[in-house]
């Protein structure tokens, strides 16, 4: 779904961190789309709190 946003709203950066086992299927939507520049991933970050306090939009995925 988030892959939808950048098209809606040109100013929309979205930045996915961590090194799950779906990098690289992300990777590949995101190369389909054409979104390199609009989708970010860093990979793992050991101290994410000043990319958390950058974001005007911050979601936590998990599982139970």
């Amino acid at each position: 779904m988030f892959f939808y946003m950048p098209y809606l709203c040109p100013n929309l950066h979205v930045m996915i961190a961590g090194d799950g086992l779906e990098r690289i299927t992300l990777e590949a939507m995101v190369e389909q789309r054409k979104l390199q520049g609009r989708v970010h991933m860093p990979g793992w970050i050991e101290q994410p709190g000043r990319w958390i306090a950058a974001c005007d939009v911050f979601g936590l995925p998990f599982s139970s």
